[in-house]
Parts: C-alpha cells; structure tokens; sequence
C-alpha cells in the first residue's frame, strides 16, 4: 500500500478537519479524514439536594417525612416534586430517632434563587434543613438534543466534502466508504469542584450562575471516501 500525503485545502470550509490523507490500494482510492463539529448545550436548570436533620419518637417515620416533603414541595410558588435518595434512623441516648435524609428536585434558577432564600425558615427545633448540592451540569435530555443536531452538521458537512472531491478529481468518482462517529466529548467547562455549591457557598453559586451553565461539545467523525483507479478499468477493458 503506498500512503500519499496530500493537502486537501480546496475541501476545507466551515469544519473542522484534521488527518486528510489519500491511499492507493491498487485498483481502489481512498480519501480519509476527520470532520469535527461543535455545539454548546445550556441549561436553565440546576439538580438540588438538600440535607435534613430530625428527630422522632417514632420508629416509623413515614409521617415525619411526608411532612417534610410537603414543607419542602410548598417552599417555592411552583410545587416541586421532591424524591427520597437517601434515609437513615439511629436511637440516640433520649429514646428518641435521629433522622437523617436526603432530598433531591431539579429547579430552574428562579426557583432556585427562591429555595435558598427561604430554605432557613423551615429550621426549628429538631428540625434542620441545609442545601448540601447544587450541579448545574445540563441534563442528559439536553445533551442528547445538542448530540442529535450536531450529528446532522456532519452528515451535511460529509456530503459537502464528497462534493468537492469530486470536483478536484473529476475524473474519479469518490463514494462514501465509511462513517464512525466517536463519543461526543466536552471541551473545557467548569471543573467539577465549581459545579456543585455546598449550603456555605449557596449565595455565591446563585449569584456566579445568573446566566445558564454551558457545557461546550465537540463531536469527530472518521470519513473515508473510496474510488476506483481509472487505470484498473482501463487494464480490464483491454
């Protein structure tokens, strides 16, 4: 196989392309490269956990966190639909069950912004309520959706390329031999340790995300163009 190196600035325009090379295997031709799109995903929301602390004088505490939960459904002018992930009891030296949960609600930034300027009010007497996780990262609806839309750039892109090729080599016809799409990776972005704002940071992480988190994505595609060397037909026709 003889591997040609060739520039190919005649194919380039709006995306990006890396590794374009041209193989000569015999009777067959081909052009392969990569084709990398990009998107940003945003999101209006935020995943919310927020720690409670209580304690009981019953074993069963069913009733003491449907009473929670409603306290915590009713924070915010639009009730939120809270889910239990996480619940333990342990009799202290009183007789009586300390209770330790975890609730968790996705909330758009109004609602957010409500939350923690209200959440100390439920706060009594073996009662205590905290913000313990706030994750601004997109969900994964709204990455799929940026996924989707990005997929379509490089089919379009794709068909531009095979275009062009045809256009520089007119007297071969390139077809498309293969497309494998990678993972869609993320570029950049906030480190993790800035994603999630402890109840001590529950200000500042509202007032740093005003505007939506975004997380930039790009996406490769390995393209391979194939034709038929116009010498082997002529060999055959002879």
């Amino acid at each position: 196989m003889k591997n040609i190196n060739i520039l190919l600035s005649a194919l380039v325009s709006c995306s990006v392309f890396t590794a374009v090379y041209a193989d000569d295997h015999g009777c067959q031709r081909q052009i392969s490269m990569q084709i990398q799109e990009e998107g940003w995903v945003s999101s209006q929301t935020a995943q919310v956990s927020v720690a409670i602390q209580a304690a009981s004088n019953k074993e069963d505490v069913s009733a003491l966190m449907d009473t929670m939960t409603n306290k915590l459904k009713h924070l915010v002018k639009q009730p939120i639909s809270w889910r239990l992930v996480d619940l333990s009891t342990q009799k202290n030296d009183a007789g009586l069950f300390a209770v330790s949960a975890r609730m968790t609600a996705r909330l758009t930034h109004p609602e957010l912004a409500q939350l923690q300027g209200s959440i100390e009010s439920l706060n009594k007497a073996g009662e205590q309520y905290k913000i313990a996780e706030i994750d601004y990262q997109p969900t994964l609806a709204e990455i799929s959706a940026e996924n989707t839309k990005l997929r379509q750039q490089i089919y379009h892109a794709v068909l531009e390329q095979q275009e062009k090729i045809n256009l520089t080599f007119t007297q071969e016809k390139y077809q498309l031999q293969s497309l494998n799409l990678d993972t869609p990776y993320v570029v950049g972005g906030r480190p993790n340790t800035m994603m999630y704002a402890t109840a001590n940071g529950g200000r500042q992480a509202q007032e740093d995300n005003a505007m939506p988190f975004s997380q930039h994505l790009v996406l490769t595609a390995n393209v391979t163009f194939s034709s038929l060397n116009p010498d082997c037909k002529k060999l055959d026709d002879k």
